[in-house]
C-alpha cells in the first residue's frame, strides 16, 4: 500500500488531500472537497491548496468568500475561518483544533490521525470494509474491534501514510457496491480481490 502510495500522483487520486502531511491542508481538503464530485476535485483542488498553503494565507485573502461561493460552499467558508484561527491563535497546532460547529469530532480526529499527530486509527466506514475485505471476514462492528483490525492491516510504522492509503482504496477502487477489485493496488493481498 505504501510504495502505491508514495508512487501515486495527486493528481490521479480521488481524495488528494490525503497526500497533505499538514493538519491544514487536510482540513481544507475535508471541509471544501469531501463529499464533492471527482471532477470538481480534479478541476479545483491544486488552486485551493496552492491559494491557501497555510491558515495565514487564507485569513489574509480577501476575496476568499468569493473563491468559497464558486463551489457553492457558503457554510465552507466560515467553518474554514474558525479553523485557520485556531490553527494561528496557538502554539501547538495538534492541540489547536477542538470543537468547530458543523464538524464532527470524528473529523478533526481522522486528520489529526493523517497529519501523525494521534497514532490511534479511526473505524471510519470506508476503512473497516476496506479491512474486511483484504481479510476475507466480517469485522466486529465495536470501534475497538476496528481499531485492532486497521492497525492489523497498516502497521504502527508509517501507519498516517498507510492509513491515508486504505482510505484512498477504499473511495477510488474498494467502493461499498460494485468494487473495481482488478484495478486495485492491493488485489493480490486481498482475499476478496483474490476471489474474483
Amino acid at each position: 500500500m505504501l510504495d502505491w502510495w508514495k508512487s501515486t500522483d495527486c493528481a490521479s487520486l480521488v481524495r488528494p488531500w490525503l497526500k497533505a502531511r499538514d493538519l491544514w491542508h487536510l482540513l481544507l481538503g475535508t471541509v471544501l472537497f469531501d463529499r464533492a464530485h471527482e471532477r470538481i476535485v480534479r478541476d479545483f483542488w491544486p488552486t485551493f491548496a496552492q491559494r491557501w498553503p497555510t491558515p495565514r494565507a487564507f485569513l489574509s485573502d480577501r476575496r476568499r468568500d468569493a473563491a468559497v461561493r464558486v463551489l457553492d460552499r457558503l457554510d465552507a467558508g466560515k467553518k474554514l475561518e474558525e479553523l485557520a484561527r485556531s490553527l494561528t491563535d496557538k502554539k501547538s497546532p495538534a492541540d489547536a483544533v477542538g470543537k468547530i460547529e458543523g464538524i464532527s469530532p470524528e473529523r478533526i480526529r481522522l486528520c489529526n490521525t493523517l497529519a501523525g499527530k494521534n497514532l490511534s486509527c479511526d473505524p471510519t466506514t470506508p476503512a473497516v470494509r476496506v479491512a474486511a475485505r483484504i481479510l476475507g471476514q466480517q469485522i466486529p462492528t465495536s470501534r475497538t474491534d476496528g481499531q485492532l483490525v486497521l492497525v492489523q492491516i497498516v502497521g504502527a510504522s508509517q501507519s498516517s501514510l498507510a492509513y491515508a492509503a486504505l482510505l484512498e482504496i477504499a473511495e477510488q477502487f474498494c467502493k461499498p457496491t460494485d468494487p473495481a477489485c482488478t484495478a486495485c493496488p492491493i488485489r493480490k493481498w486481498c482475499r476478496t480481490g483474490l476471489a474474483g
